[in-house]
């Protein structure tokens, strides 16, 4: 558009150059509906000609000339299309929903009863309004008023890898309107990184840890997912796995046989929800509410619970993990006082104890020699046990319990097909 300044007067004229013009499809329905509506009945009349030319037996020919009139009375359609006549749902993913909507304009002056064709009811093309019959609301049979806009919703389920061609028809009185739906199925296909199930994170309390998980469409049709959390809770130990000792050398197995070395227990690096760690979860970790935190334990960044990913898009999901200040909890000093020291008896009760036995010992006379030396070994290994004993409660009391959180959730594909669980278990650092 160019402004050119009358030499005349302060107004501009607005010159549009045709180059600059950039007509859509949507502008040409719109004025191809301005002037229907206001089009005048009338009628056409055409002349065809057919020309037919017979070859007798006696090699002679006969030509003749067929004369065809053709009357054709036009008059403004009730009801024209404000949308494509084809609906093109293009690659989707089986097992997914899409919707298109076929949309339709009363360009009359009066009120048009709408009514939908046969749809095939075991296609993969459906349409919510009843088939063969007018187009009802509450039970009503529904007349569409003057200038108004029905949007008739079309439903694309495909089921099989192919692709599907389904036309139908919309009528409203005199008035036929041809529409065609297409589409095509496609198996999905997609990669995690990592692909696994169980994820650990580790972090302070009141800190923040994230582990970023990347999902990559490897298909021709956009992939929608869903994330749904099915429980979270806490716990202080998961399963533990058993770490054979190394192999000994030939020389040494004599060594070995004598004295058996006890395999090692440490936590498992688990990938899978295994039965044990599922069992664990189940059983030992109690649910929790965290309405009253600050800041949930665990959180999704960068996408919300459903998104789509299109062809060819890596898409990547943040899992933060913030623990919260206070991680002490009633379940475990209830632990604690129902467990308590591992011999059953608190530091106050052994010193006690053993303070009595040592005044017995110091009171005893003994007359021979032989049996005050046994009694005399005899209390030094009593003390010996005793400082043993004493050793391991504190080092029992000095190892803190850890506090574990754990999260699950599903992992969903066209909001109803699950593909995986992903277990996220947290620690928190003393």
């Amino acid at each position: 558009t160019k402004l050119k300044k009358k030499e005349s007067g302060p107004l501009a004229d607005v010159f549009i150059d045709p180059a600059d013009v950039e007509v859509t499809e949507d502008d040409l329905r719109s004025a191809e509906s301005w002037l229907l509506k206001y089009m005048e009945p009338q009628t056409r009349t055409e002349t065809l000609y057919c020309m037919l030319e017979t070859e007798l037996g006696n090699s002679t020919r006969r030509k003749e000339t067929l004369e065809c009139v053709v009357v054709c009375p036009m008059v403004a359609p009730t009801v024209v299309l404000s949308s494509s006549a084809c609906l093109d749902f293009g690659p989707r993913a089986l097992g997914s929903t899409s919707k298109m909507k076929a949309q339709i304009t009363n360009i009359s002056f009066f009120d048009a009863p709408v009514r939908l064709s046969t749809l095939n009811p075991v296609g993969q093309f459906t349409c919510p309004a009843p088939l063969e019959t007018t187009l009802k609301i509450n039970g009503e049979s529904l007349e569409l008023p003057p200038e108004h806009i029905l949007s008739v919703p079309i439903l694309f389920m495909p089921t099989l890898s192919s692709k599907i061609i389904e036309r139908f028809e919309v009528r409203s009185e005199t008035t036929i309107l041809n529409l065609q739906a297409k589409g095509e199925g496609v198996t999905p296909s997609f990669t995690f990184n990592p692909d696994r199930e169980v994820f650990s994170l580790t972090s302070g309390s009141g800190k923040k840890a994230d582990f970023v998980i990347t999902i990559e469409n490897t298909c021709t049709a956009p992939l929608n997912f869903q994330f749904k959390k099915k429980y979270l809770r806490e716990g202080s130990s998961l399963p533990t796995i058993a770490i054979p000792s190394s192999p000994q050398s030939p020389a040494g197995k004599d060594k070995q046989k004598s004295k058996p070395k006890k395999e090692k227990k440490t936590d498992s690096d688990f990938q899978t929800l295994t039965p044990e760690l599922v069992n664990c979860l189940d059983n030992e970790f109690t649910d929790i509410n965290e309405d009253h935190m600050a800041e949930p334990v665990f959180k999704i960044l960068e996408i919300d619970e459903k998104f789509d990913i299109s062809v060819g898009e890596v898409k990547k999901i943040i899992i933060r993990f913030t623990p919260p200040l206070s991680i002490k909890s009633e379940t475990d000093q209830n632990d604690r006082k129902s467990k308590g020291t591992p011999s059953g008896k608190s530091k106050k009760d052994k010193e006690i104890t053993s303070g009595n036995k040592k005044k017995s010992v110091k009171s005893e006379s003994i007359d021979t020699g032989y049996t005050a030396k046994a009694n005399k070994k005899k209390g030094d290994v009593t003390k010996k046990d005793r400082a043993v004993s004493e050793k391991s409660v504190g080092k029992e009391k000095e190892i803190p319990s850890k506090k574990l959180f754990a999260v699950k959730y599903e992992v969903l594909i066209s909001a109803s097909q699950k593909v995986k669980d992903w277990v996220f278990i947290g620690t928190v650092k003393k």
